[in-house]
């Protein structure tokens, strides 16, 4: 009894040990499990067998999954640590298979983005034909990796896939005695016969090797009528992201999951300074020219294509800032001489209304930008946008239209270039209503683009 005790004692210690193992080759400090664990700290002589962890060794990140299920199953392991250990098991499992799920996302999505941006263009009618796998991954996992690189081929092309299930179908004949077993797989002229069959042009092997320290997914495209080679690519996890890095574009255009459930909006945020015209109630040419100071926030959607959203336009009458130049006393002034005039009493002079120094626009926006299958950030893009809304002063206000042309610099920049007409309004002058003139206006802003 004592004897078991001892045993239960040293499986308790040993699955806390392969814990501790866990955390600290994940967040560092390797002497704390080397003093813990030793067999002095747990009273162990040297006469006694060494205790062996089976349960860490299996689950090492190079280990056969059917060797730990097994292990699992058969490990005589007694019932008052059994649940303890059970856990340590579901929870090394899960973390293994989400970092496995997350190397293999990336790999597709590099996968995706040639598929994207054409290098399959000339290929239709194609069809997964053969999934292999290394050893360490169940076989089962073949049928899951076609789903998944038939996914990527129809979102990213238009390339018309076909479910050859009759490609996988195994059929045994007798021959001088013995049973030989064929499939479209091997035997390329029944492949040929299929694919005439369902109108299948092109095959599809996909390769997934699996290591302990990257992963490796290979695809080779033949042609079905004489197995000609078309294409053939290799992704290799551990320079994935290196070769995001060195192109100019935003990695959310290619990667399809998110780590978060719900949908994330992406949004367009520019302010910019600029100048230009616009119609004025009064005034001269200084008075109808302004500074603009603009705020853009839209939201992106149709693959970055479309956008809407709102633009908030603050303008500034260019004779409201300018004002006489200063000069030295004694010089630049004359004098004038004015004759006192009479006045008839019976002559009014009619109100006239003031222009105004500064007006806001406030406009509801909608954008088409020009883009590729890919945005790159390192070509200029080009866009137009139109918008409705107004004008609105210090007891004016006026229904607008704008419309315009963008220009996308890198990531940052954008210069837009926009028209905008102000229709005829009303103002109270005098405690009458009085009629202004609309007329076309139009302004130009740098923009920096958040």
């Amino acid at each position: 009894m004592l004897s078991h005790s001892v045993k239960i004692i040293a499986l308790t210690a040993g699955a806390v040990c392969a814990a501790i193992g866990d955390f600290v080759r994940t967040y560092g400090g390797g002497w704390v499990i080397l003093l813990l664990c030793t067999p002095a700290v747990w009273g162990q002589s040297a006469d006694e067998e060494p205790f062996v962890n089976n349960l860490d060794a299996a689950y090492a990140v190079d280990a056969d999954p059917e060797q730990t299920a097994a292990l699992s199953a058969t490990e005589d392991i007694p019932e008052e640590v059994r649940d303890d250990l059970g856990e340590l098991e579901e929870e090394a499992t899960r973390d293994e298979v989400r970092q496995f799920h997350q190397v293999l996302e990336d790999l597709l999505v590099e996968f995706g983005y040639d598929v994207k941006t054409g290098q399959l263009r000339k290929i239709n009618n194609v069809a997964v034909r053969r999934v292999t796998v290394s050893d360490a991954i169940p076989g089962s996992y073949k049928k899951f990796l076609a789903l998944l690189v038939s996914e990527r081929i129809k979102k990213n092309a238009s390339i018309r896939v076909v479910q050859c299930i009759t490609c996988q179908v195994k059929s045994s004949t007798l021959l001088d005695g013995k049973m030989v077993i064929t499939s479209p797989v091997t035997d390329l002229s029944v492949l040929q016969t299929m694919s005439e069959r369902l109108g299948i042009e092109y095959f599809v092997d996909v390769m997934l090797v699996y290591h302990t320290t990257h992963m490796v997914l290979g695809f080779e495209v033949f042609k079905a009528k004489n197995q000609e080679l078309v294409w053939a690519r290799t992704y290799n996890s551990e320079t994935v992201k290196s070769r995001y890095q060195r192109l100019a574009i935003d990695y959310s255009q290619i990667a399809s999951a998110r780590q978060e459930d719900e949908y994330q909006p992406e949004y367009r945020i520019m302010a910019g300074f600029g100048g230009g015209g616009i119609p004025n109630v009064s005034g001269g040419d200084l008075d109808s020219t302004m500074l603009a100071i603009q705020l853009r926030s839209t939201e992106k959607f149709d693959r970055r294509r479309t956008e809407f959203g709102m633009m908030l336009s603050l303008y500034v009458s260019m004779a409201s800032i300018l004002s006489e130049y200063p000069t030295v006393e004694g010089t630049g002034s004359t004098e004038t001489t004015t004759e006192d005039t009479a006045q008839n009493s019976d002559f009014v002079v009619p109100a006239e209304p003031q222009p105004f120094t500064t007006a806001i626009g406030l406009f509801g926006l909608y954008s088409r930008n020009f883009l590729p299958t890919v945005e790159s950030y390192d070509a200029v893009r080009q866009g137009m946008h139109y918008g409705v809304g107004a004008v609105l002063a210090s007891g004016y206000i006026a229904p607008a239209l704008k419309g315009g042309w963008d220009v996308f610099f890198g990531r940052s920049y954008v210069l837009s270039l926009s028209l905008t007409y102000m229709t005829p309004s009303k103002i109270f002058l005098g405690g009458e209503t009085v009629d202004t003139q609309g007329g076309l206006g139009g302004v130009g802003v740098v923009s920096y683009n958040f």
